[in-house]
């Protein structure tokens, strides 16, 4: 397992390169390990071993945001530095959605405490985002498609501590039926901007920007969004690319693209062993014209 001070490490040294390589001069971004398991390790070293269930507690700035620092020490080199580091964050874990015998994990409170530390050691933007793992109910929102996912899960066997047991539910039908019962539920079908309320509670918090990640492809609710002071700005993955001409659809008024991402998922579970694209069939006019979108991405159009 990569120790994450090697990782920081990395990163750090990334970061330099990118100072002095450009036009490469971009945003570096890092996930802040304050997931469920930080928080739990905190509670039990400096707690005298309180479970999470015995109640709220206050975070540790050091276990909370040691390998973050590690990114931002010593702050002496990024002074005057013209390089953007951007933390993106797991705002709230909801650590039982899918499993509810487990904790909740971070919470909202808990994570405006440490934004506001991290503000203060030198972090430029917060990217926010939700769920202890990596797919979540809630990152990205939407459906869980299994018959895709089962045949493209063997690919991550070997990447996570609960890739076999998460494989045999997903092979056996009334378990995975609870499964994605649960993982749609947890959501409600609440998707586009799903972590506003988390944004807005940070954005209130910190005085740098805040961007939010959740579903965004509709131009009137990330206006809103923005006039609003949720946050600042948002991301936009599956949206374009279900759309990769969005942006252009808004600008030349449309509210939403004619055909929009129908939050299915598809992409996220194909992506382990096929091409990046759109895999929602229902969106094309054939399973053909769908594979010639997908494939077009090795042949991609000039920049204009």
């Amino acid at each position: 397992m990569v120790r994450s001070d090697t990782t920081c490490g990395d990163m750090t040294e990334g970061r330099r390169r990118a100072r002095r390589h450009p036009p490469y001069k971009s945003a570096i971004g890092s996930h802040v390990p304050i997931r469920g398991s930080r928080a739990e390790q905190c509670r039990w070293q400096h707690h005298l071993g309180r479970p999470y269930a015995a109640g709220p507690v206050e975070p540790c700035r050091h276990c909370w945001t040691s390998s973050a620092q590690r990114l931002l020490s010593p702050r002496e080199q990024r002074k005057g530095a013209d390089f953007h580091l951007q933390m993106k964050i797991s705002a709230t874990d909801y650590n039982n959605d899918l499993f509810p015998w487990e904790h909740k994990g971070t919470t909202i409170d808990e994570t405006v405490q440490v934004c506001e530390w991290l503000e203060q050691d030198g972090v430029d933007a917060f990217h926010v985002s939700a769920g202890s793992m990596f797919p979540h109910p809630r990152n990205p929102a939407g459906d869980l498609p299994m018959d895709a996912l089962v045949q493209n899960y063997g690919a991550m066997l070997s990447s996570g501590a609960h890739t076999h047991r998460n494989h045999w539910i997903f092979r056996r039908r009334p378990f995975r039926t609870l499964f994605h019962w649960r993982w749609v539920r947890a959501h409600g079908g609440h998707i586009e901007g799903i972590n506003l309320p988390d944004s807005a509670a940070i954005r209130r918090a910190v005085s740098v920007p805040v961007i939010c990640t959740g579903g965004f492809q509709t131009a009137s609710i990330i206006r809103e969004a923005l006039s609003s002071g949720q946050c600042d700005a948002v991301s936009i993955a599956r949206s374009l690319v279900a759309n990769n001409d969005l942006v252009k659809l808004f600008a030349a008024g449309h509210d939403r693209a004619p055909e929009p991402c129908t939050y299915c998922n598809k992409c996220l579970v194909n992506a382990a062993n096929n091409p990046l694209g759109c895999y929602e069939e229902s969106r094309f006019a054939s399973r053909e014209e769908m594979i010639g979108e997908i494939m077009s991405v090795f042949e991609p159009r000039p920049f204009r």
